[in-house]
Formats: C-alpha cells, sequence, structure tokens
C-alpha cells in the first residue's frame, strides 16, 4: 500500500517531535528566599540557567552500557548473597555443646552428613506437601 499524504505528514510530525527541544529555564528567589524555576523571566533580574547541550548518541550508548555493567555486577552479588544464604540455611550449626558447655566443632564430614539428612528430609516433606 503507497504511503498516503497524511500518512507522510503524521511522519513528519512525529519525527519533529522526537527532535530535541531547546527550552531556555530561568531562576530568581523570591522576598522568602524561596527559589522558584521557570521557562519565561519574571523580571530583568531574573537569571538564565545554563541551558545543557544535547547529549550525542555515544554519551547516550556510553551510559546505557555502564548502567548494563552496573546491573550485571549487581546481579552477581545479588547471586552469591543468595548462595551464601542458602549454603547458611542448609549447613545449620557447626558446633555442638558438650557437657560443659564448650564447643565442640563438628568435621566436614559430620556436616556434610548432617546436611544430606536435611536435604533428604526438605525433599520428602515437599513431595507429601506437592
Amino acid at each position: 500500500m503507497p504511503p498516503r499524504p497524511l500518512h507522510a505528514a503524521f511522519l513528519a510530525l512525529v519525527v519533529l517531535a522526537a527532535a530535541p527541544a531547546r527550552a531556555e529555564l530561568y531562576r530568581w528567589v523570591d522576598e522568602n528566599g524561596q527559589a522558584h524555576f521557570s521557562d519565561h523571566p519574571r523580571d530583568p533580574a531574573t537569571q538564565q540557567l545554563p541551558s545543557r547541550p544535547p547529549q550525542s548518541r555515544q554519551d547516550a550508548q556510553a551510559r546505557m552500557e555502564k548502567t548494563r555493567r552496573l546491573l550485571n555486577a549487581f546481579d552477581v552479588e545479588r547471586q552469591r548473597e543468595r548462595d551464601d544464604l542458602r549454603q547458611a540455611q542448609e549447613s545449620g550449626a557447626i558446633y555442638t555443646l558438650d557437657n560443659d558447655g564448650e564447643r565442640v566443632y563438628l568435621s566436614h564430614a559430620r556436616l556434610r552428613s548432617r546436611n544430606t539428612g536435611r536435604r533428604s528430609a526438605n525433599t520428602a516433606t515437599r513431595n507429601r506437601a506437592g
């Protein structure tokens, strides 16, 4: 279907609207010390704020890449924290108290056997519940 003049006009309008607008920004302080901002000057003493230059495509891409790297680092850290939490929840106590109240640290083999028993019990409980 060939483009109609109305479609072309609408497309041109969208492209023009998407172009960055360069509005002027003004700031003034009233008698009470309250700062105000506006797009038009209040009086000749109103201070015009400098406008930021439009961002280049490279700047926007660099900012997006930096954001992506930060989010990936956050995801890695969050997964590490989840793994640490799961390990702590599964490991249980690493020591027991003897008759004198002293700590007796469990061997790695004993910890593994306790964790295996807990995992089996948790799996059986989940299977019964499901």
